[in-house]
């Protein structure tokens, strides 16, 4: 099973990967080569999303963001979630606070306010602020009804 939508892949500077490795790389994914390890992997996301825009509309379904290989995602279970909640922000981290997974629902991605909110974001966004920037997330795009 493949994610929906187009699918990037992020090589930090360190990357080591080879001439032949690349290419396949290349051959499967969109590569973002950072010359600069950026601030948190909230950041990079941000980069990407900002330059991938130009690239391909990005802005149409869920979203997700991983440092996990894609043989060692649960990619059906993954698609599940959002399939069934819409709304759905879903996170993981690592022992250093920064954010190794990130599920988003198709209804905040849509929403013409998540581009501008990516944008918004500052561009050497650390670790320590991924809280306060999930929340605003939560907080801005999540447009649940409840019941009175």
């Amino acid at each position: 099973m493949a994610w929906p939508g187009p699918h990037f892949l992020l090589l930090m500077p360190d990357h080591g990967l080879d001439r032949a490795e690349l290419a396949e790389a290349r051959a499967r994914f969109v590569l973002f080569e950072f010359l600069t390890p950026p601030a948190s992997p909230l950041s990079a996301l941000r980069q990407v999303l900002i330059t991938g825009s130009h690239i391909s509309d990005l802005f149409t379904g869920p979203l997700l963001f991983s440092d996990a290989a894609p043989a060692r995602l649960d990619l059906e279970q993954q698609l599940r979630a959002v399939t069934s909640d819409p709304f759905l922000v879903a996170d993981r981290r690592g022992a250093d606070s920064g954010l190794t997974r990130l599920l988003l629902g198709q209804n905040i991605v849509i929403n013409p306010l998540f581009a501008t909110f990516i944008r918004n974001l500052a561009p050497t966004l650390e670790n320590e602020f991924i809280d306060g920037a999930l929340d605003a997330l939560q907080e801005h795009l999540v447009w649940k009804e409840t019941a009175t």
